[in-house]
Parts: C-alpha cells; sequence; structure tokens
C-alpha cells in the first residue's frame, strides 16, 4: 500500500515538470486531470530547477560575456525552461482584464491566443522591470535570490487555487485545476517554497508578508472581476509576485 503510494505521489512530481516545464519526461498511461492539479504542489521546485538552469548559463556566460549580456541570457533560459508558461498567462491576462468590462468578455479575450495591446505593454515593462533588477543584484548573491524568488513566488498560484474556484468550464489543461487541492498539499508546497527564506533573516517577515498581500489582493481583484481565477490569472500572479520579489530582495542587499 504505502509503496503504491509512494509511486503515484513520484508520478504526480514528474507530471510536474511535464506540465510546468519544458524538460520532456515519459510517463505510462494517461494523465489524468486530478494529477495535474495535485502536481501544482511542485511549483516551488520547478522554479528552483529552473533558478538552476539559468544561473548556470548565466556563470558560464560570464566568462565571455558583459554583466548585462549574462542577464539577458539568465532570462532568456529562465523563459525556454517553462516554455513562457507564466509570461503568456500574463500576457493574457493584461488583455483579459485591460480590454474587459464584464466577466464574459474578460474570459472570451484572454482565451483569444491572439495578443493586444494590453498583452505587448504589459510583457515589455515586466521584462525589463525584471532585467534592471536583476542588472543591480550583486553576483555573490544571485543564485541565492533565484532560488528564492522563483520558488516563493510559484507558491502564490498554489494558494488562488486553494482559496478560489475556476472561473469558466473547459477541457484544456488549466480546467484541471478546477478539482481544487488538499490542505496537507499546500502546506507542502509552502514549505518547499520557504526553504530559502532563511538566508534572508533581515526580510523573513517582509518577504513573507509581500507574498500574502500579493495573494489577497490578487484574489479580490479576480473574484471582483471574473468570480474565480483561470490558468491565466495564475501565470499572471507568479510573474507579478516574481518581480515584486526581486524589488524587495534589492532591499536587503
Amino acid at each position: 500500500m504505502i509503496f503504491k503510494k509512494i509511486k503515484d505521489e513520484w508520478t504526480i512530481f514528474l507530471v510536474a515538470f511535464v506540465f510546468f516545464s519544458r524538460i520532456r519526461i515519459k510517463i505510462r498511461g494517461e494523465i489524468k486531470s486530478a494529477e495535474i492539479a495535485k502536481s501544482i504542489t511542485y511549483m516551488p521546485l520547478i522554479g528552483m530547477a529552473s533558478a538552476s538552469v539559468a544561473f548556470g548559463v548565466y556563470y558560464l556566460s560570464n566568462f565571455i560575456f558583459p554583466q548585462e549580456i549574462s542577464i539577458l541570457l539568465l532570462m532568456i533560459v529562465s523563459v525556454l525552461f517553462t516554455g513562457a508558461l507564466h509570461e503568456d498567462g500574463f500576457a493574457d491576462f493584461c488583455d483579459g482584464f485591460g480590454g474587459g468590462y464584464s466577466k464574459e468578455k474578460i474570459l472570451i479575450i484572454m482565451q483569444d491566443s491572439r495578443i493586444g495591446v494590453y498583452g505587448v505593454i504589459g510583457i515589455i515593462f515586466i521584462l525589463i522591470l525584471k532585467y534592471v533588477t536583476l542588472i543591480h543584484i550583486p553576483k555573490e548573491k544571485l543564485f541565492l535570490t533565484l532560488l528564492l524568488t522563483y520558488s516563493l513566488s510559484r507558491i502564490t498560484p498554489v494558494w488562488i487555487v486553494k482559496l478560489s474556484r475556476y472561473a469558466k468550464q473547459s477541457d484544456s489543461k488549466s480546467g484541471a485545476m478546477a478539482f481544487g487541492i488538499s490542505g496537507w498539499r499546500v502546506l507542502a508546497g509552502s514549505i518547499l517554497s520557504c526553504i530559502f527564506l532563511f538566508f534572508f533573516k533581515e526580510m523573513f517577515y517582509i518577504f513573507v508578508l509581500i507574498t500574502i498581500l500579493i495573494v489577497y489582493v490578487f484574489r479580490q481583484y479576480i473574484e471582483k472581476k471574473i468570480q474565480g481565477f483561470t490558468g491565466d490569472c495564475l501565470g499572471a500572479i507568479q510573474q507579478i509576485s516574481e518581480s515584486t520579489l526581486l524589488l524587495a530582495s534589492i532591499v536587503n542587499l
């Protein structure tokens, strides 16, 4: 019995990499919607893996290129690692909530594969913000900062899934989140995301407060607008959290 549970949990862990990254892992059988919903627990680990790979490229490129180019390469690799999953969600979120004035209109715009003016402006500004912020982080503290911000920002979608409900009927992968997740999975994901907080002792409570505040304000906003969340909303809150935490990290550095 216990071995079956371990095997099932391992499958869920692998599903997280398949769904939230570009790492191709073969999984026997068809991936179930419930497994996708449960796999969100391991999003902080995906963030750690993304941070490690991106920093590895940055570290090597620093032997050849100036700091500015190395940071740009770091960001490119980070985006490629997840297939721009969160960035795409953020752009769609900007289009939907920027151009829609009703729940139905917002959902229709976000479902459109084409990107609009709000999406273009939003993604440009948030990428510039992250680039400029990363430039100001000392090289010796960059890896630790990436590990913290990439993992902690990925717990915010987990909390949104737990505290809110899916806003539309859909057969898409994002619709799997309508299954919800248990409290212990949220707790496990939260613990994983906080591992590197202890290296920022002076800012420990600030980072926690910022994360909680983002979840609270964001949830209030989407509940008012569309009475729930979509996959694009999850990508948006991750990007907003990551950028805000990067800004906050500069205060500590």
